[in-house]
């Protein structure tokens, strides 16, 4: 199947991943109704599964970040963990990708896996990039930004600094690239390599089993390495 451009909307091209993010959005935002309907004491199976998550992702902020950035940052931490975790689900749906049309003789799919589209997940590093640099200029203004690349201490020692200072200044934008790099990879290829498998009666499923670990554990290392880049920008360490 060929994954193209479905139309444009005031010249804007919208394709399958950008249908598969908005039916995403809908999804997410069915269960937030839902459980904003009936949080209780006791907790429904789909409350408990939400504060088991975050509860999860709010212990690991807690080892790295002070109690006041975790208080901040851990909604949007297990929003995020969320998104991409369902996302990479999504995408492994059977008979996802099937769905579409055809146009001039060739298949265009209507869906496709939001986190196995580079531009989604290059987006989302820089996301991530300009949150963490935002939020470190307002916490600590210019100086204490800029302090984090340079150091001066000992004096005799600038010259080395101030070269090993404007190398990370540099190269700090390409972490976050290879943040959504990362995740794009890893689960293009799961996905593609269940399609391959797919022509193959029943030797499929085990890939399938093993990228539904992948899945998971791929959301985490994302918002694990967000997590310690806002701690190494925020929390005074080098």
């Amino acid at each position: 199947m060929e994954h193209e451009i479905i139309t444009t909307v005031f010249g804007i091209p919208i394709g399958p991943t950008f249908l598969s993010v908005i039916l995403l959005d809908v999804i997410l935002l069915i269960i937030l109704f839902a459980l904003k309907r009936k949080i209780s004491f006791v907790p429904t199976k789909l409350q408990a599964f939400v504060e088991v998550v975050y509860e999860f992702i709010e212990d690991i902020a807690k080892q790295v970040l002070s109690s006041n950035l975790v208080k901040s940052l851990t909604p949007y931490l297990v929003f995020a963990f969320i998104f991409i975790w369902f996302g990479n689900y999504l995408g492994l749906l059977p008979g996802m990708e099937t769905i579409g049309f055809y146009r001039h003789g060739h298949f265009v799919s209507l869906f496709k896996g939001p986190t196995s589209d580079l531009n989604l997940t290059l987006s989302m590093g820089l996301i991530v990039f300009l949150s963490v640099h935002v939020l470190t200029l307002k916490s600590k203004g210019f100086k204490g930004w800029i302090k984090h690349f340079f150091m001066t201490d000992p004096l005799y020692l600038v010259a080395l600094f101030l070269a090993v200072g404007l190398l990370e200044l540099i190269l700090e934008p390409v972490k976050y690239i290879v943040l959504g790099i990362r995740l794009y990879g890893n689960i293009n290829a799961g996905e593609m390599l269940i399609g391959a498998m797919s022509t193959v009666p029943l030797v499929a499923v085990p890939f399938m089993l093993l990228e539904l670990l992948v899945g998971v554990l791929q959301a985490l290392i994302f918002v694990g390495l967000s997590i310690a880049y806002f701690a190494t920008m925020l929390e005074n360490s080098h």
